[in-house]
């Protein structure tokens, strides 16, 4: 298949050195917001490099989430939260984000290459070690949002990362991009009812701990919480409708595995487990009960020595083909070429407009939304100079990238400004939205 002009223009920076101290050796994937590259630094250190896309730098709000990532990633201090090790702005003005490298595969790919599920006792291993993640972001005031098996990480060491906190909320952080009223952020397969109805001053804890639910709903089963044809009616679905039992899709799950499914993808949040860490309990009891053991990381297979890729993820990722039709990108405006897929099928990670517009409409009539409409050409050119407004003079190219770059470096000021001052609240108040803080031996 023919790159994509993404790609293109990816593979243009391979053999030059970013920040005058990383090496690209090679594209690792590229999303509708970043690239991945795999670098060395210049004393030998081969790690992951994300870069912004040029012409998304200029936008202080986009820069600012590109940025929080690795300053609310790194305030969780745990290991299984991907560590980013530096961030930098290029000379062309395109931040980017270094990052640990990874070597394994996402449970979604290994569920895909074990024909769709994952052993029940693996499952209950991985699922515990997600939630000692999440247990540990809850308690720094840290929601994720977007927990889904394509962003859990399995080392070769068996070691489980949570990846992609780009999108994660943080305690008292109102004004932060994407966490307006209204507005629906993460992938609606793994939406809990009051993210897919865009109640975001009702996402907390628990929200992740639907999601956590979830994930084990589809690694155990095969298939989705809510099944539909678009990601639309997903989110209809998920915002409308209570999960099925996963007994009721996957008869050979015990019953003491498939209470804490179930309880965790309770509609109502009230009726969840209250914070991932009594999740976590409840599973380690379920495990006892199941085999006569603690849950244990010799649960988990071991990861193929092929299975090479790293933590390739990012945020908005979206496999991208020449030949797709094209969709606005709610976040831009522009025309970008249409995801392709099951997962864009299914659990296509967006920015959608007024969610709970959405909602109460699905309520008063339970019939199929209309479908988003895809446009199938990027919009037209910009009319000709004498259509327009005056033209004003064109920077010096040198003072376009000092432009660019300042506007970068308020944006990553700004973002790490929100994570220190909401990691400051966390330590000082109680947990998120009534999740206690662990004790000092939790």
């Amino acid at each position: 298949m023919r790159p994509t002009p993404l790609e293109q223009r990816a593979q243009k920076r391979i053999g030059t050195i970013l920040g005058e101290k990383y090496t690209l050796s090679r594209v690792l994937g590229v999303g509708g917001m970043a690239v991945v590259y795999l670098a060395t630094h210049r004393n030998g250190n081969r790690v992951a490099v994300k870069v912004l896309h040029p012409e998304l730098s200029l936008d202080p709000g986009l820069v600012a989430r590109f940025a929080r990532e690795g300053y609310v990633a790194n305030a969780i201090d745990h290991r299984g939260a991907v560590r980013v090790l530096d961030d930098d702005v290029d000379v062309d003005g395109s931040p980017f984000l270094v990052m640990e490298l990874l070597l394994g595969e996402t449970l979604e790919e290994r569920a895909q290459r074990s024909g769709g599920t994952l052993p029940q006792r693996e499952v209950v291993a991985l699922a515990h070690q997600l939630l000692d993640v999440l247990a540990a972001a809850h308690a720094k005031g840290v929601v994720h949002r977007d927990i889904k098996p394509e962003n859990l990480f399995l080392t070769r060491e068996r070691e489980l990362k949570v990846l992609d906190f780009g999108i994660a909320r943080l305690r008292d952080d109102s004004n932060a991009p994407g966490t307006a009223a209204g507005i629906r952020i993460g992938t609606p397969a793994f939406m809990p009812p009051e993210q897919a109805l865009g109640r975001t001053e009702e996402i907390d804890a628990r929200s992740d701990v639907w999601a956590a639910g979830a994930t084990l709903f589809t690694l155990l089963s095969g298939r989705l919480v809510h099944e539909a044809e678009s990601a639309a009616e997903i989110v209809v679905r998920a915002a409308t409708q209570p999960s099925p039992s996963i007994a009721s899709v996957a008869s050979n799950v015990p019953p003491a595995l498939a209470a804490v499914v179930d309880r965790a993808l309770a509609f109502r949040r009230e009726d969840r487990f209250p914070d991932a860490r009594a999740m976590q309990v409840a599973l380690a009891e379920a495990n006892v009960a199941l085999y006569a053991e603690p849950v244990s990381a010799a649960a988990v297979g071991p990861v193929p020595a092929d299975r090479d890729s790293l933590s390739t993820k990012i945020t908005d990722e979206i496999a991208l083909r020449e030949t797709a039709p094209y969709l606005t990108d709610p976040i831009t405006g522009q025309a970008v070429p249409a995801p392709s897929g099951k997962v864009a099928r299914a659990a296509l990670s967006t920015l959608a407009s007024d969610a709970s517009a959405l909602g109460r409409s699905s309520r008063e009539s339970m019939g199929t939304p209309p479908p988003v409409t895809p446009i199938t050409r990027p919009p037209p050119d910009p009319p000709a100079p004498s259509e327009r407004e005056p033209a004003v003079a064109p920077e010096a190219p040198k003072a376009r990238r000092a432009s660019r770059r300042a506007i970068v470096a308020i944006a990553m000021v700004a973002a790490a400004t929100i994570a220190t001052v909401a990691t400051v609240a966390a330590t000082r108040g109680p947990g998120v939205h009534g999740v206690a803080a662990p004790s000092a031996s939790g």
